[in-house]
């Protein structure tokens, strides 16, 4: 059973892949997190600047923006949230924790890793 994370906290899932966009926000809801939902870094971007997020999973291969020059725009712009990349190029992951984010999960996603991962960087 997993427990839910307390207090609410707000997360922004960007993926261009409406499939796992969608089973993630639901996976996160279920586990206790509010979620908001972005197909793209451009889209992604402007929901950033409108409301506070607590961290952010980003997907790193999509089309226009990639998931890395997102990354570079959110540390860019002063954001300090948590960012967990989610990809199946795990060859990428100590590039990306060296540009910025906290942690990389490969896709397919592991349930149990992916509560613990949030556990540990939204406290």
């Amino acid at each position: 059973m997993m427990k839910a994370a307390s207090p609410l906290r707000r997360l922004l899932v960007i993926d261009d892949d409406h499939g796992i966009r969608y089973i993630l926000g639901e996976l996160l809801r279920w586990m206790g997190y509010e979620v908001s939902l972005a197909a793209s870094g451009t889209d992604a971007l402007t929901m950033l600047s409108d409301g506070l997020f607590d961290g952010v999973l980003l997907d790193l291969v999509m089309p226009g923006m990639s998931g890395k020059e997102v990354l570079h725009e959110i540390r860019t712009r002063g954001f300090t949230m948590p960012v967990i990349i989610i990809s199946g190029y795990e060859a990428l992951a100590s590039d990306m924790l060296r540009e910025g984010a906290q942690a990389f999960l490969v896709k397919p996603i592991d349930t149990v890793r992916l509560r613990d991962t949030l556990a540990l960087h939204l406290g």
